[in-house]
């Protein structure tokens, strides 16, 4: 639950991919180590993401930027977790 209060205390930040990264990894840990349902939380943000960007081309290329970066950490963090013992 701590996760998602900081993912939402980060996209209060203006746009930006690494806003997006920041988000998307946090609530993706979060969904992994602890709370599942994070992961729902994902779409909501990348739904306040789009709308915020207002759909320029630019902004969304870096939407999707920082998401592709976020998968990438989140990917990375479940193959660490997988290889620790116990």
């Amino acid at each position: 639950m701590y996760g998602t209060t900081l993912a939402q205390a980060i996209s209060l930040r203006p746009p930006s991919p690494q806003r997006t990264a920041s988000v998307f990894t946090t609530l993706g840990i979060t969904a992994i180590l602890s709370w599942p349902f994070a992961a729902v939380l994902v779409i909501v943000f990348a739904f306040q993401d789009l709308v915020q960007s207002r759909l320029q081309r630019q902004q969304l290329v870096d939407v999707f930027k920082g998401a592709l970066t976020a998968i990438a950490y989140v990917l990375l963090a479940l193959v660490a977790t997988s290889l620790t013992p116990g």
